[in-house]
């Protein structure tokens, strides 16, 4: 009785902990996403003009999500090995090791995409972005001369 409570304990205090980081993750991502909007709305209000150019240069960071969830899936495989260890050897704690070492090896998997094919992805999504940003660059750059012409014909058309 009191292997499958601390089992259970152990369990429970793992997963409050990844919701707790998953927690501070996306909203210290969300305060940035909010400095930068507030930082680009009081250009907006002086009239400093906000060059798109600064987007496109800035360097992405990779998105390393399959790493992130090999870690995940690891550790929590670990951690779950653990606690059946610490469980004994009854029936509960020997399920709780075999779903422990499928995660391990789910994330052992993970790590090993990663390594060989994460790099090569992440470059040609970079290389996806930066043409489409390009693109954009040059489509507004259009629309912009194009109003300006259209301001100067009105501004002709009027005399």
């Amino acid at each position: 009785m009191n292997d499958t409570i601390a089992v259970l304990i152990t369990t429970l205090m793992m997963s409050v902990l990844t919701i707790a980081v998953v927690f501070l993750v996306l909203r210290h991502r969300r305060d940035v996403r909010g400095l930068l909007s507030r930082e680009r709305l009081a250009a907006l209000e002086k009239g400093v003009e906000i060059p798109w150019e600064l987007d496109a240069a800035r360097p992405r960071q990779a998105s390393r999500l399959q790493l992130k969830a090999a870690f995940l899936l690891g550790g929590t495989g670990l951690g779950l090995m653990a606690a059946a260890a610490i469980g004994g050897g009854s029936a509960d704690a020997r399920d709780m090791a075999r779903f422990g070492v499928f995660l391990l090896v789910t994330g052992l998997a993970l790590f090993a995409y990663d390594a060989l094919f994460g790099r090569h992805e992440w470059r040609r999504a970079a290389e996806l972005d930066e043409e489409l940003t390009r693109a954009y660059i040059r489509r507004l750059d259009r629309s912009g001369t194009q109003a300006h012409e259209s301001v100067a014909e009105n501004a002709g058309a009027g005399r």
